[in-house]
Protein backbone atom coordinates (compact mmCIF):
# COMPACT_ATOMS: atom_id res chain seq x y z
CA UNK A 1 0.00 0.00 0.00
CA UNK A 2 1.04 2.89 -1.20
CA UNK A 3 0.21 6.73 0.58
CA UNK A 4 1.47 9.91 0.32
CA UNK A 5 1.45 12.50 3.61
CA UNK A 6 1.27 16.14 3.18
CA UNK A 7 0.54 18.82 5.47
CA UNK A 8 0.38 22.82 5.81
CA UNK A 9 -0.17 23.69 2.46
CA UNK A 10 -1.17 27.07 3.51
CA UNK A 11 -2.17 28.72 0.45
CA UNK A 12 -2.53 32.48 0.58
CA UNK A 13 0.71 33.34 2.21
CA UNK A 14 1.98 36.43 -0.03
CA UNK A 15 5.23 37.36 1.38
CA UNK A 16 8.56 38.08 -0.26
CA UNK A 17 6.77 38.28 -3.82
CA UNK A 18 5.23 40.93 -6.18
CA UNK A 19 2.33 40.49 -8.50
CA UNK A 20 2.54 38.97 -12.28
CA UNK A 21 1.87 41.73 -14.62
CA UNK A 22 0.98 39.29 -17.41
CA UNK A 23 -1.26 36.95 -14.91
CA UNK A 24 -2.23 39.63 -12.07
CA UNK A 25 -1.57 36.53 -9.31
CA UNK A 26 0.94 37.41 -6.27
CA UNK A 27 4.54 35.28 -7.68
CA UNK A 28 4.05 33.48 -4.08
CA UNK A 29 0.61 32.09 -4.80
CA UNK A 30 1.85 30.75 -7.64
CA UNK A 31 4.96 29.39 -6.10
CA UNK A 32 2.42 27.74 -3.56
CA UNK A 33 0.02 26.72 -6.65
CA UNK A 34 3.17 24.85 -8.51
CA UNK A 35 4.34 23.07 -5.50
CA UNK A 36 1.08 21.73 -4.81
CA UNK A 37 0.82 20.29 -8.36
CA UNK A 38 4.27 18.85 -8.09
CA UNK A 39 2.57 16.70 -4.95
CA UNK A 40 -0.67 16.17 -6.65
CA UNK A 41 1.72 14.72 -10.01
CA UNK A 42 3.89 12.64 -7.74
CA UNK A 43 0.83 10.96 -6.37
CA UNK A 44 -0.83 10.14 -9.75
CA UNK A 45 2.26 8.93 -10.87
CA UNK A 46 3.02 6.69 -8.19
CA UNK A 47 -0.62 4.99 -8.36
CA UNK A 48 -0.64 6.10 -4.46
CA UNK A 49 -3.46 3.98 -2.66
CA UNK A 50 -4.06 6.96 -0.13
CA UNK A 51 -3.64 10.68 0.12
CA UNK A 52 -3.46 11.63 3.85
CA UNK A 53 -3.30 15.47 4.74
CA UNK A 54 -2.39 16.13 8.04
CA UNK A 55 -4.35 19.90 8.12
CA UNK A 56 -3.59 23.96 7.06
CA UNK A 57 -5.08 23.91 3.41
CA UNK A 58 -4.78 28.17 3.35
CA UNK A 59 -3.73 30.66 5.13
CA UNK A 60 -6.67 31.32 7.21
CA UNK A 61 -10.16 30.07 7.75
CA UNK A 62 -11.85 32.39 5.07
CA UNK A 63 -9.67 31.77 1.84
CA UNK A 64 -10.46 33.92 -0.96
CA UNK A 65 -11.94 32.00 -4.18
CA UNK A 66 -9.22 31.95 -6.24
CA UNK A 67 -7.23 30.09 -2.99
CA UNK A 68 -10.04 27.77 -3.31
CA UNK A 69 -10.02 27.50 -6.92
CA UNK A 70 -6.21 26.18 -6.25
CA UNK A 71 -7.19 23.52 -3.31
CA UNK A 72 -10.32 22.25 -4.99
CA UNK A 73 -8.64 21.69 -8.75
CA UNK A 74 -6.03 19.71 -6.49
CA UNK A 75 -8.28 17.48 -4.34
CA UNK A 76 -10.32 17.18 -8.02
CA UNK A 77 -7.47 15.70 -9.79
CA UNK A 78 -7.33 12.24 -7.22
CA UNK A 79 -10.93 12.03 -7.07
CA UNK A 80 -10.63 11.30 -10.55
CA UNK A 81 -8.38 8.72 -9.70
CA UNK A 82 -10.19 6.91 -7.30
CA UNK A 83 -7.60 8.03 -4.39
CA UNK A 84 -9.31 8.30 -0.90
CA UNK A 85 -8.48 11.34 0.83
CA UNK A 86 -7.96 11.71 4.48
CA UNK A 87 -8.22 15.35 6.08
CA UNK A 88 -7.63 16.57 9.68
CA UNK A 89 -8.45 19.99 10.41
CA UNK A 90 -5.90 22.17 11.22
CA UNK A 91 -5.76 25.36 13.32
CA UNK A 92 -5.57 27.75 10.23
CA UNK A 93 -8.95 25.72 8.90
CA UNK A 94 -11.00 26.53 11.66
CA UNK A 95 -13.17 29.61 12.13
CA UNK A 96 -13.15 31.76 15.40
CA UNK A 97 -16.57 31.79 16.08
CA UNK A 98 -18.15 28.25 17.18
CA UNK A 99 -21.10 27.75 14.68
CA UNK A 100 -18.96 28.79 11.36
CA UNK A 101 -18.03 25.86 9.27
CA UNK A 102 -14.41 25.31 8.77
CA UNK A 103 -12.01 26.20 5.78
CA UNK A 104 -12.01 22.19 4.56
CA UNK A 105 -15.59 21.12 5.08
CA UNK A 106 -16.80 21.86 1.22
CA UNK A 107 -14.66 19.13 0.19
CA UNK A 108 -16.52 16.84 2.19
CA UNK A 109 -19.83 17.89 1.44
CA UNK A 110 -18.47 17.91 -2.63
CA UNK A 111 -16.78 14.81 -2.78
CA UNK A 112 -18.23 12.62 -0.15
CA UNK A 113 -17.07 9.10 -1.87
CA UNK A 114 -13.47 10.16 -1.56
CA UNK A 115 -12.76 12.81 1.06
CA UNK A 116 -12.82 11.68 4.49
CA UNK A 117 -12.75 14.94 6.81
CA UNK A 118 -12.08 14.70 10.67
CA UNK A 119 -13.38 17.84 12.08
CA UNK A 120 -13.52 15.76 15.84
CA UNK A 121 -11.66 13.10 16.62
CA UNK A 122 -12.37 9.69 15.93
CA UNK A 123 -11.75 5.88 14.27
CA UNK A 124 -12.63 5.25 10.38
CA UNK A 125 -11.76 2.29 8.39
CA UNK A 126 -11.17 3.13 5.06
CA UNK A 127 -11.07 0.75 2.15
CA UNK A 128 -8.34 1.54 -0.81
CA UNK A 129 -7.45 -0.64 -3.89
CA UNK A 130 -4.93 -2.24 -1.61
CA UNK A 131 -6.77 -3.28 0.77
CA UNK A 132 -8.32 -1.71 4.37
CA UNK A 133 -6.46 0.91 6.47
CA UNK A 134 -7.39 1.98 9.99
CA UNK A 135 -7.85 6.21 10.58
CA UNK A 136 -7.36 7.77 13.91
CA UNK A 137 -8.00 11.64 13.37
CA UNK A 138 -7.12 14.18 15.54
CA UNK A 139 -8.29 17.68 14.47
CA UNK A 140 -6.47 20.44 16.51
CA UNK A 141 -7.95 20.33 19.93
CA UNK A 142 -9.99 23.92 20.13
CA UNK A 143 -10.29 25.01 23.36
CA UNK A 144 -13.73 26.62 22.83
CA UNK A 145 -15.01 22.99 21.96
CA UNK A 146 -14.52 22.40 25.80
CA UNK A 147 -15.39 25.53 27.59
CA UNK A 148 -18.50 25.55 26.87
CA UNK A 149 -19.22 21.71 28.19
CA UNK A 150 -20.39 22.20 31.63
CA UNK A 151 -18.15 19.82 33.68
CA UNK A 152 -15.37 22.08 32.60
CA UNK A 153 -16.64 25.67 32.35
CA UNK A 154 -14.86 26.40 36.54
CA UNK A 155 -11.45 25.13 35.52
CA UNK A 156 -8.58 27.16 34.70
CA UNK A 157 -6.59 27.72 31.64
CA UNK A 158 -4.26 25.63 32.74
CA UNK A 159 -6.55 22.90 33.82
CA UNK A 160 -8.58 22.99 30.31
CA UNK A 161 -5.02 22.62 28.71
CA UNK A 162 -4.64 18.76 30.82
CA UNK A 163 -7.96 18.52 29.91
CA UNK A 164 -7.67 18.55 26.09
CA UNK A 165 -4.51 16.88 26.42
CA UNK A 166 -5.32 13.56 28.56
CA UNK A 167 -8.68 13.46 26.67
CA UNK A 168 -6.51 13.11 23.34
CA UNK A 169 -3.47 11.04 24.92
CA UNK A 170 -5.47 8.77 27.40
CA UNK A 171 -8.97 8.28 26.14
CA UNK A 172 -8.96 8.61 21.95
CA UNK A 173 -5.48 7.02 21.66
CA UNK A 174 -5.91 4.18 24.14
CA UNK A 175 -9.14 3.23 22.80
CA UNK A 176 -8.07 3.38 19.37
CA UNK A 177 -5.22 1.42 20.07
CA UNK A 178 -7.41 -1.11 22.64
CA UNK A 179 -9.82 -1.35 19.60
CA UNK A 180 -7.08 -2.46 16.96
CA UNK A 181 -5.71 -4.55 19.21
CA UNK A 182 -7.14 -7.78 17.19
CA UNK A 183 -7.15 -5.87 14.15
CA UNK A 184 -5.33 -6.98 11.01
CA UNK A 185 -4.57 -4.27 9.04
CA UNK A 186 -2.47 -1.01 9.83
CA UNK A 187 -3.65 1.74 12.03
CA UNK A 188 -2.09 5.37 11.25
CA UNK A 189 -2.59 7.77 13.45
CA UNK A 190 -3.47 11.58 11.35
CA UNK A 191 -3.10 14.60 13.45
CA UNK A 192 -2.39 18.35 13.65
CA UNK A 193 -1.17 19.18 17.03
CA UNK A 194 1.97 20.02 18.95
CA UNK A 195 3.99 17.34 19.60
CA UNK A 196 6.90 17.81 22.38
CA UNK A 197 10.68 18.24 21.09
CA UNK A 198 9.28 19.35 17.47
CA UNK A 199 11.64 21.65 15.82
CA UNK A 200 9.47 25.43 15.61
CA UNK A 201 10.62 27.74 12.80
CA UNK A 202 9.99 30.80 14.45
CA UNK A 203 7.29 32.94 12.99
CA UNK A 204 5.56 29.96 11.11
CA UNK A 205 3.71 27.91 13.33
CA UNK A 206 1.35 28.62 15.93
CA UNK A 207 3.48 28.13 19.03
CA UNK A 208 2.14 27.51 22.11
CA UNK A 209 0.64 31.06 23.25
CA UNK A 210 1.48 31.72 27.14
CA UNK A 211 1.44 27.67 27.53
CA UNK A 212 -2.28 27.64 26.73
CA UNK A 213 -2.31 24.83 23.90
CA UNK A 214 -1.98 21.72 24.72
CA UNK A 215 1.82 19.43 23.90
CA UNK A 216 1.94 15.96 23.14
CA UNK A 217 4.44 13.72 24.54
CA UNK A 218 5.83 11.23 21.98
CA UNK A 219 5.31 8.56 24.06
CA UNK A 220 1.93 8.77 23.61
CA UNK A 221 2.03 6.99 20.50
CA UNK A 222 4.53 4.25 21.34
CA UNK A 223 2.17 1.43 20.89
CA UNK A 224 2.99 -1.73 18.58
CA UNK A 225 -0.80 -1.59 17.23
CA UNK A 226 0.05 1.92 15.81
CA UNK A 227 2.19 1.87 12.24
CA UNK A 228 2.23 5.10 11.47
CA UNK A 229 2.06 8.80 13.12
CA UNK A 230 1.54 11.15 10.36
CA UNK A 231 1.50 14.81 11.92
CA UNK A 232 0.84 18.79 10.84
CA UNK A 233 1.20 21.99 12.34
CA UNK A 234 4.89 22.26 12.36
CA UNK A 235 6.39 23.37 9.26
CA UNK A 236 10.41 21.45 8.85
CA UNK A 237 10.30 17.74 8.42
CA UNK A 238 11.43 15.60 11.04
CA UNK A 239 10.82 12.43 12.94
CA UNK A 240 10.15 12.55 16.37
CA UNK A 241 10.90 8.59 16.53
CA UNK A 242 13.33 8.05 14.75
CA UNK A 243 15.01 5.00 16.68
CA UNK A 244 11.96 2.81 17.35
CA UNK A 245 8.47 2.30 16.01
CA UNK A 246 6.19 3.89 14.55
CA UNK A 247 7.71 6.41 13.24
CA UNK A 248 6.40 10.17 14.54
CA UNK A 249 6.79 12.13 11.44
CA UNK A 250 6.09 15.92 10.62
CA UNK A 251 6.05 16.17 6.64
CA UNK A 252 6.70 19.95 6.55
CA UNK A 253 4.93 22.20 4.22
CA UNK A 254 5.44 21.62 0.75
CA UNK A 255 6.89 25.73 0.49
CA UNK A 256 8.31 28.17 2.46
CA UNK A 257 6.55 30.54 4.49
CA UNK A 258 8.98 33.31 5.52
CA UNK A 259 12.81 33.94 5.79
CA UNK A 260 12.25 32.00 9.07
CA UNK A 261 12.23 28.90 6.56
CA UNK A 262 15.20 29.69 4.35
CA UNK A 263 17.53 27.04 5.45
CA UNK A 264 14.97 24.02 5.01
CA UNK A 265 13.91 21.56 2.02
CA UNK A 266 10.47 21.43 1.85
CA UNK A 267 8.23 18.59 0.50
CA UNK A 268 6.20 15.71 1.41
CA UNK A 269 6.74 11.77 2.91
CA UNK A 270 5.80 8.83 0.26
CA UNK A 271 5.55 5.67 2.60
CA UNK A 272 4.89 2.03 1.67
CA UNK A 273 3.30 -0.35 3.65
CA UNK A 274 3.15 -4.18 3.59
CA UNK A 275 0.49 -5.70 5.98
CA UNK A 276 1.19 -3.65 9.31
CA UNK A 277 4.74 -3.32 8.83
CA UNK A 278 7.27 0.16 6.64
CA UNK A 279 8.93 -1.01 4.20
CA UNK A 280 9.64 2.24 2.66
CA UNK A 281 9.67 5.69 4.11
CA UNK A 282 11.13 8.69 2.57
CA UNK A 283 11.23 12.66 1.92
CA UNK A 284 10.38 13.93 -1.54
CA UNK A 285 11.15 17.35 -2.25
CA UNK A 286 9.14 19.78 -3.87
CA UNK A 287 10.39 22.68 -6.33
CA UNK A 288 9.95 25.81 -3.46
CA UNK A 289 10.61 28.80 -4.02
CA UNK A 290 14.87 29.63 -3.17
CA UNK A 291 15.12 32.08 -0.04
CA UNK A 292 18.36 33.07 0.23
CA UNK A 293 19.74 35.46 3.67
CA UNK A 294 23.06 36.92 2.85
CA UNK A 295 23.69 38.43 6.63
CA UNK A 296 26.71 40.29 7.45
CA UNK A 297 28.26 42.05 10.48
CA UNK A 298 31.19 44.22 9.77
CA UNK A 299 34.31 45.25 11.82
CA UNK A 300 35.47 48.62 12.16
CA UNK A 301 38.22 48.30 9.72
CA UNK A 302 35.92 46.61 7.30
CA UNK A 303 34.57 48.06 3.73
CA UNK A 304 31.01 47.25 2.84
CA UNK A 305 31.42 46.84 -0.15
CA UNK A 306 34.53 44.59 -0.58
CA UNK A 307 32.95 42.25 2.26
CA UNK A 308 29.45 42.37 0.42
CA UNK A 309 30.86 41.56 -2.90
CA UNK A 310 33.15 38.67 -1.26
CA UNK A 311 29.20 37.12 0.06
CA UNK A 312 27.82 37.21 -2.85
CA UNK A 313 30.17 35.89 -5.30
CA UNK A 314 29.48 32.28 -2.62
CA UNK A 315 26.38 31.83 -3.68
CA UNK A 316 24.28 30.92 -6.96
CA UNK A 317 21.06 33.06 -7.19
CA UNK A 318 18.49 31.88 -9.54
CA UNK A 319 14.99 32.21 -9.48
CA UNK A 320 15.78 33.14 -5.71
CA UNK A 321 14.22 35.98 -3.32
CA UNK A 322 17.14 37.46 -1.82
CA UNK A 323 17.19 39.58 1.96
CA UNK A 324 20.60 40.84 2.36
CA UNK A 325 20.81 42.53 6.13
CA UNK A 326 24.60 44.11 6.88
CA UNK A 327 25.39 45.63 10.43
CA UNK A 328 27.64 49.18 10.16
CA UNK A 329 30.07 50.21 12.54
CA UNK A 330 29.82 53.21 11.32
CA UNK A 331 27.71 56.16 9.16
CA UNK A 332 30.75 56.23 6.36
CA UNK A 333 30.51 52.25 6.21
CA UNK A 334 27.15 52.74 5.42
CA UNK A 335 27.65 55.43 2.59
CA UNK A 336 30.01 53.65 0.49
CA UNK A 337 26.90 50.90 -0.34
CA UNK A 338 26.41 51.10 -4.26
CA UNK A 339 23.49 48.68 -5.37
CA UNK A 340 24.57 49.27 -9.09
CA UNK A 341 27.66 47.72 -8.43
CA UNK A 342 26.12 44.69 -6.82
CA UNK A 343 23.18 44.10 -9.42
CA UNK A 344 25.29 42.32 -11.64
CA UNK A 345 26.12 39.52 -8.61
CA UNK A 346 22.46 38.81 -8.27
CA UNK A 347 22.12 37.74 -11.97
CA UNK A 348 19.29 35.67 -12.04
CA UNK A 349 17.69 36.23 -8.41
CA UNK A 350 13.89 36.53 -8.78
CA UNK A 351 13.55 38.89 -6.28
CA UNK A 352 16.32 40.96 -4.54
CA UNK A 353 14.75 44.30 -3.28
CA UNK A 354 15.09 43.05 0.44
CA UNK A 355 18.22 45.08 1.24
CA UNK A 356 18.73 46.42 5.02
CA UNK A 357 21.47 48.37 6.52
CA UNK A 358 21.62 49.42 9.87
CA UNK A 359 24.18 51.38 11.76
CA UNK A 360 25.48 50.79 15.10
CA UNK A 361 28.10 52.20 17.68
CA UNK A 362 30.87 49.41 17.86
CA UNK A 363 30.17 49.09 21.68
CA UNK A 364 26.80 47.93 20.76
CA UNK A 365 25.99 44.54 21.31
CA UNK A 366 22.77 42.80 19.35
CA UNK A 367 21.56 41.22 16.18
CA UNK A 368 20.17 43.57 13.87
CA UNK A 369 17.90 45.80 16.31
CA UNK A 370 17.90 49.45 15.82
CA UNK A 371 19.81 51.45 18.71
CA UNK A 372 18.27 53.20 21.13
CA UNK A 373 19.89 56.88 20.78
CA UNK A 374 21.00 58.17 17.98
CA UNK A 375 22.64 61.92 17.34
CA UNK A 376 21.76 64.51 15.36
CA UNK A 377 23.60 62.86 12.38
CA UNK A 378 22.71 59.77 12.31
CA UNK A 379 18.88 60.93 12.80
CA UNK A 380 19.57 62.73 9.89
CA UNK A 381 21.04 59.90 8.26
CA UNK A 382 17.71 57.58 8.70
CA UNK A 383 15.41 60.66 7.69
CA UNK A 384 17.09 60.25 4.17
CA UNK A 385 16.71 56.83 4.06
CA UNK A 386 13.35 56.91 4.85
CA UNK A 387 12.56 60.10 2.28
CA UNK A 388 12.67 58.91 -1.44
CA UNK A 389 12.75 62.23 -3.08
CA UNK A 390 16.36 63.02 -0.07
CA UNK A 391 18.17 59.67 -1.63
CA UNK A 392 19.86 60.79 -4.70
CA UNK A 393 21.61 63.65 -2.82
CA UNK A 394 22.65 61.76 0.41
CA UNK A 395 26.11 62.24 0.14
CA UNK A 396 26.02 65.72 -0.03
CA UNK A 397 23.25 66.30 2.43
CA UNK A 398 25.16 64.32 4.85
CA UNK A 399 28.43 66.25 3.80
CA UNK A 400 26.98 69.82 4.06
CA UNK A 401 24.96 68.65 7.60
CA UNK A 402 28.18 67.91 9.26
CA UNK A 403 29.04 71.67 8.72
CA UNK A 404 25.73 72.28 10.54
CA UNK A 405 25.03 73.54 14.17
CA UNK A 406 22.01 72.19 15.76
CA UNK A 407 21.97 74.35 18.94
CA UNK A 408 18.03 75.14 18.97
CA UNK A 409 17.20 71.76 19.78
CA UNK A 410 18.56 71.56 23.24
CA UNK A 411 17.00 74.87 24.20
CA UNK A 412 13.68 73.01 24.97
CA UNK A 413 14.96 70.56 27.32
CA UNK A 414 15.32 73.20 30.35
CA UNK A 415 11.71 73.71 30.31
CA UNK A 416 11.24 70.10 29.29
CA UNK A 417 13.14 69.13 32.62
CA UNK A 418 11.63 72.22 34.76
CA UNK A 419 7.94 70.46 34.09
CA UNK A 420 8.63 67.16 35.94
CA UNK A 421 9.29 68.76 39.40
CA UNK A 422 5.77 70.14 38.76
CA UNK A 423 5.07 66.78 37.58
CA UNK A 424 6.50 65.21 40.54
CA UNK A 425 5.03 67.55 43.28
CA UNK A 426 1.88 66.83 41.81
CA UNK A 427 2.04 63.07 41.96
CA UNK A 428 3.23 63.49 45.72
CA UNK A 429 -0.12 65.53 46.18
CA UNK A 430 -2.33 62.94 44.05
CA UNK A 431 -0.40 60.72 46.46
CA UNK A 432 -1.28 62.18 49.39
CA UNK A 433 -4.50 62.99 48.48
CA UNK A 434 -5.23 59.41 47.80
CA UNK A 435 -4.15 58.49 51.07
CA UNK A 436 -6.82 60.84 52.85
CA UNK A 437 -9.46 59.36 50.40
CA UNK A 438 -8.67 55.88 51.49
CA UNK A 439 -8.57 56.85 54.96
CA UNK A 440 -11.68 58.85 55.16
CA UNK A 441 -13.13 55.36 53.74
CA UNK A 442 -11.89 53.61 56.47
CA UNK A 443 -14.04 56.21 58.83
CA UNK A 444 -16.94 56.26 56.60
CA UNK A 445 -17.15 51.98 56.82
CA UNK A 446 -15.96 52.50 60.82
CA UNK A 447 -18.97 54.95 61.32
CA UNK A 448 -21.40 52.88 59.33
CA UNK A 449 -20.34 49.66 61.38
CA UNK A 450 -21.33 51.78 64.40
CA UNK A 451 -24.91 53.04 62.54
CA UNK A 452 -25.57 49.24 61.60
CA UNK A 453 -24.71 48.18 65.25
CA UNK A 454 -27.19 50.74 66.76
CA UNK A 455 -30.03 50.03 64.57
CA UNK A 456 -29.70 46.38 65.86
CA UNK A 457 -30.32 47.94 68.82
CA UNK A 458 -33.39 49.39 67.97
CA UNK A 459 -34.54 46.62 66.64
CA UNK A 460 -34.07 44.03 69.27
CA UNK A 461 -37.08 45.64 71.01
CA UNK A 462 -39.14 48.53 72.51
CA UNK A 463 -37.62 48.53 75.75
CA UNK A 464 -34.28 48.81 74.59
CA UNK A 465 -35.35 51.22 71.52
CA UNK A 466 -34.42 54.28 74.32
CA UNK A 467 -31.07 53.01 74.93
CA UNK A 468 -30.81 51.88 71.69
CA UNK A 469 -31.41 55.42 69.56
CA UNK A 470 -28.83 57.23 71.33
CA UNK A 471 -25.95 54.41 70.16
CA UNK A 472 -27.94 54.48 66.42
CA UNK A 473 -27.57 57.99 66.79
CA UNK A 474 -24.07 58.26 67.41
CA UNK A 475 -23.40 56.21 64.73
CA UNK A 476 -24.99 57.67 62.22
CA UNK A 477 -23.27 60.76 63.74
CA UNK A 478 -19.49 58.28 63.39
CA UNK A 479 -21.09 57.72 59.63
CA UNK A 480 -21.41 61.47 58.44
CA UNK A 481 -18.41 62.00 59.82
CA UNK A 482 -16.50 59.28 57.77
CA UNK A 483 -18.17 60.41 54.56
CA UNK A 484 -17.06 64.17 55.58
CA UNK A 485 -13.54 63.00 55.56
CA UNK A 486 -14.01 60.34 52.23
CA UNK A 487 -15.03 63.83 50.64
CA UNK A 488 -12.42 65.62 51.66
CA UNK A 489 -9.93 63.11 50.63
CA UNK A 490 -11.70 62.88 47.51
CA UNK A 491 -11.23 67.02 47.03
CA UNK A 492 -7.33 66.36 47.99
CA UNK A 493 -6.95 63.93 45.56
CA UNK A 494 -8.42 65.92 42.40
CA UNK A 495 -6.44 68.57 43.68
CA UNK A 496 -3.48 66.06 43.47
CA UNK A 497 -4.64 65.07 40.15
CA UNK A 498 -4.62 68.86 38.61
CA UNK A 499 -1.54 69.55 40.08
CA UNK A 500 -0.14 66.72 38.11
CA UNK A 501 -2.00 67.00 35.39
CA UNK A 502 -0.65 71.14 35.29
CA UNK A 503 3.31 69.63 35.70
CA UNK A 504 2.95 67.57 33.02
CA UNK A 505 1.24 70.34 30.91
CA UNK A 506 4.48 72.17 31.72
CA UNK A 507 6.32 69.17 30.73
CA UNK A 508 4.89 68.60 27.26
CA UNK A 509 5.32 72.72 26.30
CA UNK A 510 8.85 71.93 26.87
CA UNK A 511 8.54 69.21 23.78
CA UNK A 512 7.64 72.05 21.14
CA UNK A 513 10.77 74.42 21.70
CA UNK A 514 12.87 71.15 21.60
CA UNK A 515 11.54 70.52 17.90
CA UNK A 516 12.30 73.46 17.04
CA UNK A 517 15.37 72.58 16.36
CA UNK A 518 14.08 69.99 13.69
CA UNK A 519 12.60 72.32 11.17
CA UNK A 520 15.89 73.96 11.17
CA UNK A 521 17.78 70.66 9.91
CA UNK A 522 15.06 70.20 7.83
CA UNK A 523 14.90 73.85 6.37
CA UNK A 524 18.57 73.21 5.63
CA UNK A 525 18.08 69.94 3.84
CA UNK A 526 15.55 71.13 1.55
CA UNK A 527 17.77 74.35 0.47
CA UNK A 528 20.63 72.15 -0.11
CA UNK A 529 18.23 70.26 -2.06
CA UNK A 530 17.75 73.43 -4.31
CA UNK A 531 21.24 74.41 -4.73
CA UNK A 532 21.62 71.19 -5.89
Amino acid sequence: MKILHTADIHIGYETHGNINPETGRHSRLMDFEKCLSFTIDTAIREDIDLFIFAGDGYKSSLPTPTEQQILLRSIWRLCEKNIPIIMVVGNHDNPASIGKVNALQVFADAFPNYVHLFSQPEVRDIHTKSGTVRILGLPWPMRNHFVTLPEFQTLSQNDIKDVMRDYYANRIIKQAVSESKTCDFPLIVCAHIHVEGAEFSEGSERQPLLGKDPVFPVACFRYPEITYVALGHIHKYQNLNPSSNPPVVYSGSIEKISFSEWKQKKGFVMLTLHGKSISKLEFVPTPSRPLISIDIKLSQNDSLMRVLKNELNKWTFMDSVVRIRIQCTSIEQKMEFQKAEIEPLLAGAFLHDQIEIRYFPPSTDTSFAYPQTLTMLESLDRFIDASPAYQPYKANLLKKARKTKFPTAENGFPIWENGFPIAENGFANWRNGFANWRNGFANWRNGFANWRNGFANWRNGFPIWENGFPIAENGFANWRNGFANWRNGFANWRNGFANWRNGFANWRNGFPIWENGFPIAENEINSMGTQI
